[in-house]
């Protein structure tokens, strides 16, 4: 049977419409910003784009980049490790989370702790020697994070040290690097994320260090114990609204935190 012109018209108009609604592109949102906490915030994106399948979370790991992404508007949401300086105005902040920094030597040094004026005295090369700070006669090397890294700057402010005075034998620009570096000398000492670190420490021999007397863990962190940490954040341009709004409360729900623990964090306060 023949159709008829106006027939074949709508059927023309809907097969049209079915093509459109078939390659019609979802809508991203871009998070940018620290290296550290790329990877738990592209899972989490992954998470939410499954009650959100309109949406597609873009993780950006650009290390410092986050508050200025944020600010000039090249990211949604901006990451970061650390608090925000005072000069960093125009953002707004929300804490989703926390995270240690931990001191390790090589499973092979025989020194068991440090206190804040060693740890000090050595990172500033104040003692440069392991026989000053309890151990053997070996010359120390330093791992420290390359200038401009969140954790060397959390290290700064802890021991109320200038930049220049933070020396580095081979700069590293993550924990994992930091990590590594320690595990291959055993006149090393260094340090990183204090989750990373933990879980690496049952893999390769690096030992961790207690810092005021209270054990480099999670655990500790969890507590509020532990007296080294930084807050984990998500930045936007104002208070978040609308589907901004609904990634960072995601973010900081109960549906990731398995994924603060996959990845050595300490739940928001």
């Amino acid at each position: 049977m023949r159709r008829s012109f106006p027939a074949l018209l709508f059927a023309l108009a809907l097969a049209l419409g079915c093509g459109e609604a078939q390659t019609t592109q979802p809508r991203r949102l871009v998070v940018s910003g620290s290296r550290e906490l790329a990877p738990f915030m592209a899972e989490v994106g992954r998470r939410f784009e499954q009650s959100h399948p309109d949406w597609r979370i873009d993780v950006d790991p650009s290390s410092e980049r986050g508050p200025a992404d944020t600010r000039t508007g090249l990211a949604d949401v901006g990451m970061l490790v650390r608090a925000l300086r005072p000069d960093e105005n125009g953002l707004h902040a929300t804490v989703i989370g926390r995270d240690g920094i931990a001191f390790f030597v090589n499973r092979d040094n025989p020194v068991k702790s440090l206190d804040d004026r060693q740890l000090a005295g050595l990172f500033s090369a104040t003692y440069v020697n392991w026989r000053e700070v309890g151990g053997n006669d070996r010359p120390v090397t330093l791992v420290s994070f390359a200038d401009g890294r969140s954790a060397r700057d959390a290290l700064l402010d802890y021991f109320g040290l200038p930049s220049s005075r933070m020396k580095i034998d081979p700069p590293v620009y993550s924990s994992d690097q930091a990590i590594a570096a320690v595990a291959g000398n055993a006149d090393a000492i260094g340090y990183a994320c204090l989750g990373k670190a933990e879980i690496a420490s049952t893999k390769h021999p690096i030992r961790l260090l207690p810092l005021r007397g209270v054990a480099a863990t999670v655990a500790e962190v969890r507590a509020g114990r532990y007296p080294l940490t930084r807050p984990l954040l998500l930045l936007t341009r104002d208070r978040p609204e609308g589907v901004v709004e609904e990634l960072v409360s995601f973010a900081r729900s109960e549906e990731v935190r398995d994924l603060l623990d996959k990845y050595g964090f300490a739940p928001p306060p």
